[in-house]
């Protein structure tokens, strides 16, 4: 296997090429990633049976390397029709190649979801789903045909009760990073997202990363952190203050986003997965429908160890 190394702009034409843009491929968000995770990243353009994919590649410290950092990445087949398993067997060919090569273990690969994927069953590759929002043409047709009738009374009684939306600006970032911290610690995440890099993420410059929040007179209740990129807008953390749930804040400052992502020519809005199913249906009750993509880690995968 040959291996190409690209650079930044030579990635983006050949995402460009294939209508692959994407948030968490793009080379800003990626190179942001890396750094908060003390990684090397590398994007690389192979081939496997006449088709051509790419990959980016991430190296950690202790001799590991991943195809996704924090997100989506695997690797992505380009050409007018993508196919989970066939970039699955990419994912574990590029895999087996570096370890040949001694370039370390490998321990990750989350694929990325995209509507026009296939998924032929070929391969036992083990999938994970998402929630993804089709957006209609515009904001009013989102909102009547798109939206449940529960979640449209939720979004009016937010409006009703006083509940105010805007982007958020630099003076809000230390308030957007504790409802996001109290959030992840009260749902026993693993991870507790910096301060630091919620602060690298406001001054990205792309992919589009905006910052909205959810506010109860002064005081900021709910907030999000939208990612889009092409066509695809992704809900990456959340955070809100439970006291002032009842008021339906979380509904107000996540259509918020949703209508920002449908005005500035998004066509699918990711909610992101799911670690419940009342979590999984609340945001099929947006109109979301499931996704399938891979997430594979070494266990999966059957490496060819080196000797």
């Amino acid at each position: 296997m040959k291996i190409a190394l690209l650079s930044s702009n030579e990635w983006l034409e050949r995402l460009d090429s294939f209508g692959r843009r994407h948030p968490f491929l793009h080379p800003g968000w990626m190179a942001s990633a890396a750094e908060e995770l003390s990684m090397t990243l590398e994007l690389a353009e192979f081939s496997i049976d006449g088709k051509d994919f790419i990959a980016p590649i991430f190296y950690d410290k202790d001799n590991k390397f991943s195809f996704s950092a924090i997100g989506y990445g695997g690797a992505v087949e380009l050409s007018d029709t993508r196919c989970l398993d066939r970039e699955g067997v990419a994912a574990v060919q590029l895999a087996n190649h570096l370890e040949k090569a001694g370039k370390g273990h490998f321990y990750r690969s989350v694929g990325l979801p995209l509507p026009i994927c296939t998924d032929n069953g070929e391969n036992a590759f083990p999938k994970a789903e998402t929630a993804v929002i089709p957006l209609a043409a515009n904001v009013e047709e989102t909102f009547s045909r798109i939206l449940t009738g529960n979640v449209r009374t939720a979004i009016r009684k937010a409006q009703a009760s006083g509940v105010t939306c805007r982007e958020l600006g630099a003076q809000d970032i230390k308030p957007l990073h504790k409802l996001i911290v109290s959030t992840q610690t009260n749902v026993g995440s693993a991870y507790l997202t910096r301060l630091e890099f919620i602060t690298s993420l406001f001054n990205l410059e792309q992919p589009d990363v905006k910052f909205f929040g959810a506010f109860v007179g002064d005081n900021l209740a709910s907030g999000v952190i939208l990612l889009a990129d092409g066509e695809h807008a992704f809900h990456y953390l959340h955070g809100w203050n439970r006291d002032q749930s009842g008021l339906c804040v979380n509904q107000a400052v996540l259509w918020y986003a949703v209508a920002h992502a449908i005005r500035t020519g998004r066509h699918w809005f990711n909610m992101g997965a799911s670690h419940t199913k009342p979590l999984l249906h609340a945001k099929l009750r947006w109109g979301a429908r499931i996704e399938r993509y891979l997430s594979m880690d070494s266990s999966d995968m059957p490496i060819e160890k080196t000797s």
